[in-house]
């Protein structure tokens, strides 16, 4: 099974879970709790499926929640992506590096405007020349 937990830093929480086929981009469920976990809102998630039927790897890494609206979703081989309405509606955040089967593994915010994603770089080369050993 595959999941991820958030809180962000007004106490909103956010839960993801990823389904199968496990190539890439298959659907993801968010749930959102903004009373400490005693309910959860599972709202239509456009833009990223849901977790129909059973749940497996589904290349979900992490989900970072920087407010009760603005939510980031990584993982391996997906794109990232990000919420601004509270996981009504997911889009794709195009990596400068990122190819078409590139995905990211980590995201960190240091605050609502600065942060680092992590991921893979699948445009050749793949390698600096000057860091591959002959």
């Amino acid at each position: 099974m595959s999941y991820a937990v958030s809180a962000a830093p007004d106490g909103a929480l956010f839960a993801a879970c990823a389904g199968q086929p496990g190539a890439g981009e298959q659907g993801k469920t968010v749930e959102r709790s903004l009373n400490g976990g005693r309910t959860w809102t599972r709202g239509e998630s456009r833009g990223i499926g849901h977790c129909g039927g059973d749940l497996g790897a589904g290349y979900l890494g992490e989900i970072a929640a920087l407010d009760a609206r603005t939510v980031y979703l990584v993982g391996e081989r997906s794109s990232l992506l990000v919420t601004h309405d509270g996981g009504a509606m997911w889009g794709m955040v195009k990596a400068v590096t990122a190819g078409t089967d590139a995905g990211t593994s980590q995201v960190l915010f240091f605050d609502r405007r600065d942060g680092l994603v992590l991921g893979v770089d699948d445009k050749p080369p793949y390698y600096p020349d000057d860091l591959v050993d002959a």
